[in-house]
């Protein structure tokens, strides 16, 4: 099977931007250099690959974690959800988080 990276432009991309809490702690999802960076303040970073319209691979986690961004009745986005496993039936979510 071929996979093909999506693109996005760099205006949808903004709309991800921003602060999500999860269990007690900030992560932060930014914008650098035209990529989508996730990061948990002086822990960890990773590079966001996009898999669908408002998913995306958490590119350093292994088993595969993918999260996927939540929109609310105003199509703001207003939570993400962090999944991690490699076949469907075995994924687990992680944390759903808040948009601060």
């Amino acid at each position: 099977m071929v996979s093909e990276k999506l693109t996005t432009k760099k205006e949808d991309l903004t709309n991800y931007t921003g602060t999500y809490v999860l269990a007690n702690r900030a992560i932060e999802v930014q914008l650098k250099r035209g990529k989508l960076i996730l990061t948990e303040k002086g822990k960890w970073s990773s590079k966001l690959t996009s898999i669908g319209s408002s998913k995306f691979i958490v590119d350093i986690v292994k088993p595969k974690a993918t999260i996927e961004f939540v929109t609310n009745a105003k199509g703001s986005i207003s939570k993400c959800i962090l999944t991690q496993g490699e076949q469907p039936n075995g994924s687990r979510k992680i944390k759903t988080t808040s948009r601060l």
